[in-house]
């Protein structure tokens, strides 16, 4: 391995500490992160609860199985913050310019600091997160030997969006503010993603446009192992997890590069 190889990756892996140090520092965020966690949960738990049973019987679905697809879509989905606004306010304000001369990436660090932040929030959630689920419905929906793949399936649903809010946050030298696209995608993750119900609920057509975008990968992927917790769907849905993250790293590369190009050789957006 050439030294350049050696001090970038060490680069890498302290930001990574770095997001990580960060992150541990505000216990108190982190305790409120656990309360909207457990406040959304709760809330949700109950309007299941009062379902009739054939309303989620329809779709093959039970109050348990639903409780904790809805906990395993929250934990992803709160494990990553805003860091597309964090890369909107770096361009915005130009501080972005001396992070560019950095030997390594501007975007590879960020991404890295992010996910030092990422998988503490998910370490510190997820316990508690089991627990309360365990405590709402009194089982768990999987074995204890295919837990190891239903935390690298969270891991990689949270790399999935941690991918598109570096994407949107990017978007930034273009459109000269990042904050519609986020709504958008925003939006289009909480409906073709499956944050609250599992797309085995939704119409068919919606179905197959859901499968059609990165948007499965990141929230119904992981949570599904709690509808099928047999390893042919854990595997299958792995595989599309990995495809999608493959496609989010040569979508951020060049993303990068034309970001890079454009704003040395033009600045921002008008």
């Amino acid at each position: 391995m050439s030294a350049r190889t050696t001090s970038a990756l060490g680069a890498l892996a302290h930001a990574f500490r770095l997001g990580w140090s960060e992150t541990w520092e505000q216990r108190s965020a982190l305790l409120g992160t656990f309360v909207n966690y457990a406040v959304i949960l709760s809330l949700w738990a109950n309007l299941y609860r009062q379902l009739h049973p054939q309303a989620l019987g329809q779709a093959s679905l039970g109050y348990t199985q639903v409780v904790w697809y809805l906990a395993l879509t929250e934990l992803v989905a709160l494990a990553i913050g805003y860091v597309f606004r964090q890369i909107q306010d770096e361009i915005l304000d130009g501080s972005v310019t001396a992070l560019l001369v950095r030997p390594v990436g501007y975007v590879a660090l960020t991404g890295a600091q992010e996910l030092g932040r990422m998988t503490l929030k998910i370490a510190a959630l997820a316990v508690p997160g089991v627990a309360l689920a365990y405590w709402l419905t009194g089982t768990v929906p999987f074995g204890v030997a295919v837990v190891p793949a239903v935390a690298v399936s969270v891991l990689a649903g949270a790399a999935n969006l941690l991918a598109m809010q570096v994407l949107v946050g990017l978007s930034t030298a273009w459109f000269g503010t990042a904050r519609p696209v986020f709504f958008v995608a925003q939006k289009l993750m909480f409906v073709l993603g499956g944050l609250i119900l599992p797309l085995d609920a939704y119409p068919a057509v919606l179905v197959k446009i859901a499968w059609l975008t990165p948007f499965p990968a990141m929230l119904y992927a992981p949570a599904s192992t709690a509808l099928d917790p047999t390893w042919p769907h854990v595997a299958a849905m792995l595989a599309v997890q990995a495809f999608w993250l493959g496609a989010a790293w040569i979508a951020i590369v060049t993303a990068s590069a034309a970001f890079e190009r454009r704003y040395v050789a033009e600045g921002l957006a008008a």
